[in-house]
């Protein structure tokens, strides 16, 4: 009866210890490289919103004058930005289970604190004042003294505070797509899905005429602006040229990353070979074998590679080791500088399992 209310009362129950195994390496690798993503994003995603908000604030003397509606700014967390952060909470991976039980030293990218430590928190905040900076400034300067329309009008605050939001949205939106490490179907109909729900929202909510809700939008503010500035090209110029000179920056720097200076999972994903491309690999010993020990899969290749037997099919270690491009994987981050892995980064992975 006990055990019974241990069980209801806990947050995970295990009826045996075999299962903590796949709990801890799999699903616990894959938490941590989730949440220590998503609290850096959370923070940009934010301060990159409300430090245009401050900029704004610099260029009207601070006259208390808003840049977005108020109907903006209470389904930007909501609506806009929300759907992308769950399903990368739920199903971003960046390598496949068998992977990683098959290798368990990429467990260590926990230990070490790879993916939350305040070097990667810095880069986030970082970031979002940058990008604050484009997406007000250049937005500002490309829509400034310009025409919005085939009527000849300048653009207005609530014109411009439109497009600066659109920006906003589109832009925190394609940075979560360049964190994410795994795509299927349900990524690009949410993520995609989502900033279109932003132009859904505007054709209602700008269609709808001054006091039809009552009081709660009385002031003649985006009443019609979408259809009146979405008309010009500008508009959408803006648009594409912001994703690009914001995401264009982050794409790079983690192309130089991966391949100069990779973590050990980045080293993995790039070396394992594709399921697709593996059918006869195991990643099980023969049953003939004794199961070989976990120290031994992480030595060279001439030490831990057991004798030749073409009768039995080889292990995913085997198969990785036997690419002539293969060296050892560094476990620390800073041994992925110094090239292959030394006996001081050998011994001291032997030491972590």
């Amino acid at each position: 009866k006990e055990g019974q209310q241990a069980v209801l009362a806990s947050d995970y129950a295990l009826p045996r210890f075999a299962y903590l195994e796949r709990l801890l390496l799999i699903h616990g690798r894959w938490s941590y490289n989730r949440i220590g993503t998503l609290v850096g994003y959370f923070f940009y995603k934010n301060i990159a919103f409300v430090m245009t908000l401050f900029w704004f604030s610099l260029t009207n003397g601070y006259s208390a004058q808003a840049l977005f509606d108020s109907g903006y700014q209470s389904l930007y967390n909501l609506v806009f930005t929300s759907w992308p952060v769950m399903i990368f909470a739920g199903l971003d991976r960046d390598l496949e289970a068998h992977h990683v039980l098959a290798l368990p030293e990429l467990y260590s990218t926990g230990q070490f604190r790879v993916r939350f430590n305040a070097r990667r928190f810095g880069l986030f905040v970082g970031g979002a004042i940058a990008h604050s900076l484009l997406l007000f400034f250049v937005t500002r300067a490309c829509l400034d003294l310009n025409v919005s329309d085939r009527d000849a009008r300048v653009v207005d605050v609530w014109s411009g505070g439109t497009s600066v939001f659109t920006n906003v949205v589109g832009v925190v939106t394609v940075v979560m797509g360049l964190l994410t490490r795994s795509f299927t179907w349900i990524h690009w109909l949410f993520y995609v899905g989502s900033f279109g729900v932003w132009f859904v929202f505007l054709v209602v909510y700008c269609s709808v005429p001054p006091g039809y809700l009552g009081t709660y939008d009385t002031a003649d503010k985006v009443y019609n602006i979408l259809f009146d500035f979405g008309s010009s090209i500008l508009f959408w110029l803006t648009l594409i040229a912001l994703v690009l000179l914001c995401c264009l920056p982050i794409l790079l720097w983690k192309f130089l990353k991966e391949h100069l200076f990779p973590d050990i999972d980045d080293y993995y994903r790039r070396n394992l070979p594709k399921d697709n491309q593996m059918p006869a690999i195991s990643l099980r010993p023969a049953e003939a074998e004794a199961p070989p020990s976990p120290v031994a899969a992480l030595l060279p290749p001439a030490a831990a590679a057991p004798p030749a037997d073409r009768n039995k099919e080889p292990s995913l270690l085997q198969h990785v080791r036997s690419r002539s491009d293969f060296t050892p994987a560094p476990t620390h981050p800073e041994d992925a500088r110094s090239g292959p892995a030394s006996e001081t980064s050998r011994s001291h992975r032997r030491d972590i399992l």
